[in-house]
């Protein structure tokens, strides 16, 4: 199964995104499932819920939350209670806040986990949504999962997040870009050459030392398993 992390749909000024025009995109991708939220400029949760039950084999609902709304704790549980959605997700940079605030934060910490759900957030969008900030919030509530977003980081930055509390780092783009990059520099200088055995070899080669690199330099887990 193929599943889309992260979709924002519904209405904004100037534009409807509906739900009918991501899934005509998904599927033209081969994509069976979708995660869905609302738009941050205009937040509209009763939106994803009408999709969820709309196609409810095609969407899994999250919930958008401006922190600073008076009635933003009520309008997680409503999300979570009422519509079943997955979790939540915050931005701090479009709402105006530090990740690692626990007066703001701590309630939808602790609706996540009363209900069970996970927070999916900017993962590192300026010095105010960092990995360290959100580590410091996951020590505080070790059973709401956090998942970072929007992280294309240097690696010194991902060995820092690894130092805290985050204790999954996909690196999946990194080793797909190695093998077919290999693939494709091999066909161009051996233009010849058709057999597998022979340009998978130098493929799996860089995978392997990059699957090193990454385990020893850094996310620091060699020898951990």
């Amino acid at each position: 199964m193929i599943i889309d992390l992260f979709s924002h749909i519904g209405p904004r000024k100037g534009e409807f995104y509906k739900v009918e025009s991501l899934l005509e995109l998904e599927d033209q991708a081969g994509v069976d499932k979708v995660m869905i939220c609302s738009q941050l400029e205009t937040i509209d949760n009763g939106y994803i819920f009408d999709c969820t039950q709309r196609y409810p084999d095609r969407t899994l609902g999250f919930g958008v939350i401006n922190p600073w709304d008076m009635d933003g704790e009520e309008e997680l549980e409503r999300c979570f209670r009422d519509y079943n959605f997955y979790g939540v997700k915050m931005n701090p940079i479009r709402f105006g806040y530090s990740a690692d605030r626990k007066s703001l934060l701590g309630p939808f910490f602790e609706l996540c986990s009363k209900y069970g759900k996970c927070m999916v957030v900017h993962g590192m969008s300026d010095m105010f949504s960092v990995p360290d900030k959100w580590g410091e919030m996951a020590r505080a509530y070790p059973d709401v999962p956090v998942v970072l977003y929007h992280i294309g980081v240097p690696e010194e930055q991902l060995r820092q997040a690894a130092r805290l509390s985050v204790c999954k780092i996909n690196i999946d783009s990194d080793l797909r870009l190695a093998m077919t990059g290999t693939i494709r520099q091999f066909m161009d200088e051996h233009p010849d050459k058709f057999d597998p055995r022979e340009y998978l070899k130098p493929a799996r080669a860089n995978i392997k030392e990059l699957v090193r690199h990454k385990l020893v330099d850094v996310l620091g887990c060699a020898g951990k398993a």
